[in-house]
């Protein structure tokens, strides 16, 4: 997942720090990743122009380093690109929460934490990453996919996101190892205006847990191979809708 990704991990705990570079080497496969005690280390590594692609940063809103840090790392040239996780303290409330972090993609990690809240959080940074890079919109209702499988299985899914390229999908872990990595399928896509018709690829599948009722699911993505010109025009709408969602949803917020 981040194998070719530079990841910066900063805590004054050894231990913690260990736990934490271990956890991102052995569950996500990163090659390289720095890991620091302190602010005024991070900041160098930063000012030294090192393109940088995650960083898991103690947060203390007492500590000025702390803020000097996220202020160089929102002039970095990489800002945009950079996901930013801080680790905060259980009592952390809208108060402490940094200005600095106001253009850099951040998101918030509540102490104490065990190492599996830890890799989930990280996984659903980065299937945000992915989606937002591919121009992938995330759905807000119930939308059904049935996944005709070149292996002859037959599988109803639910639509998670989607863009002009392809899409993700969630269903409950199948007893039997019927998905497969690069296999073909014909997608059925229910939208608004109608049934999509799409002829597609397995690109990754991905184990994943609902913590309300312990059900296992397996989350798919999948890269549309060939689409007629009808449903690339409502294909095209649909995207639009949610494009327009979100930005209503934006500026609610």
């Amino acid at each position: 997942m981040l194998n070719s990704d530079t990841v910066l991990v900063v805590h004054g705990a050894t231990s913690v720090r260990r736990h934490l570079v271990n956890a991102i080497k052995t569950q996500f496969g990163c090659q390289e990743v720095i890991e620091l005690a302190s602010g005024e280390d991070a900041t160098s590594v930063v000012l030294s122009g090192k393109k940088i692609d995650w960083v898991f940063y103690d947060w203390d809103c007492h500590n000025q380093s702390d803020k000097d840090f996220l202020d160089e790392l929102r002039q970095s040239e990489y800002a945009e690109s950079i996901s930013l996780t801080l680790m905060i303290d259980p009592d952390c409330d809208g108060t402490c929460m940094p200005h600095s972090t106001v253009g850099l993609n951040t998101e918030f990690l509540r102490k104490p934490f065990s190492i599996s809240e830890f890799v989930s959080k990280v996984k659903g940074v980065y299937i945000t990453k992915v989606s937002k890079a591919s121009g992938r919109h995330t759905i807000s209702g119930e939308n059904r996919v049935t996944a005709h499988l070149e292996s002859g299985y037959t599988v109803e899914l639910t639509l998670i996101d989607v863009s002009n390229s392809g899409c993700q999908l969630k269903v409950e872990r199948p007893e039997k190892r019927i998905l497969a990595v690069y296999d073909s399928a014909r997608l059925e896509i229910s939208c608004p205006e109608s049934i999509l018709e799409v002829d597609a690829e397995l690109m990754r599948i991905e184990n994943d847990k609902d913590r309300n009722n312990g059900k296992k699911f397996v989350k798919v993505a999948f890269r549309f191979t060939s689409i007629s010109d009808g449903d690339k025009k409502i294909l095209n709408r649909f995207v639009e809708s949610l494009e327009e969602e979100e930005s209503l949803d934006e500026l609610v917020e």
